[in-house]
């Protein structure tokens, strides 16, 4: 799973800060199709929590060091 993001100012339309991540998540692949799309499936939320947590974790250190500049 591959996001892109960007923060952007409101008021002056300027990218503030932008970036890109990607997450992969493995599954096992079984005899049973419906256990397949279960595994599938729950591959791709892992995946999309892992990608939301890197943004997260991301604009954390953005705003850690905007506030020590400031400081």
């Amino acid at each position: 799973l591959r996001a892109s993001y960007s923060l952007t100012d409101a008021g002056t339309g300027q990218v503030i800060v932008a970036g890109s991540t990607r997450a992969v998540a493995t599954f096992n692949i079984v005899l049973s199709e419906f256990a397949n799309i279960a595994a599938e499936d729950d591959a791709r939320i892992r995946a999309a929590r892992d990608v939301s947590e890197e943004i997260r974790t991301r604009l954390g250190v953005f705003f850690s060091q905007r506030v020590d500049e400031q400081a």
